[in-house]
């Protein structure tokens, strides 16, 4: 019983917020995380009322670009996020998506389908401070833009017109 207590004690509290409460169940795999305690999930129109009367350690977002875009308390919720570390699941994790989680506080920002291993040590990285993203996957050779050594680029401080970066050897060869 001891030992029931001193886990509660030190468990991660997490409230979940999802854009319906059917999408509730994405979170059942992580009742099973030890050092996690998980909330009743909430609505995003209730958020702030959760979190000033249930005290969650971190929040995690399921609803991931419509959240972003969506809300009608954004300062409100800029205050909260200062305050309380969040983790956003989205569908897309791009860089765009990235950067308008970081404008609302949000910085660490997970695809939907990230594993449940790797969605508690995100939680619990996020509450420890971290910034936490999955790396992309590298580029295939096709989807890599090539860039031809075009004189006119090079001389231009080694930047191509769409402000690629020119490596130091094909800049250096026209210079």
């Amino acid at each position: 019983m001891a030992e029931d207590h001193n886990a509660a004690a030190t468990s991660i509290v997490v409230l979940p917020v999802v854009d319906s409460m059917l999408h509730a169940g994405r979170f059942l795999p992580l009742r099973a995380a030890r050092e996690l305690r998980l909330l009743a999930a909430t609505l995003p129109s209730t958020l702030v009322f959760r979190v000033q009367s249930d005290h969650p350690d971190v929040i995690v977002i399921a609803e991931g670009e419509a959240f972003l875009v969506g809300s009608s308390q954004r300062s409100a919720l800029r205050e909260i996020f200062s305050d309380v570390p969040a983790v956003l699941l989205a569908a897309q994790a791009n860089t765009a998506i990235v950067r308008n989680a970081a404008r609302m506080k949000i910085y660490s920002v997970l695809p939907m389908g990230a594993t449940s291993h790797q969605l508690v040590t995100a939680i619990a990285a996020t509450v420890a401070g971290f910034a936490v993203t999955l790396p992309r996957p590298r580029a295939e050779p096709a989807d890599i833009m090539r860039i031809a050594e075009d004189p006119d680029r090079t001389r231009s401080g080694g930047f191509a017109a769409d402000g690629a970066r020119l490596s130091k050897q094909a800049a250096g060869r026209t210079a």
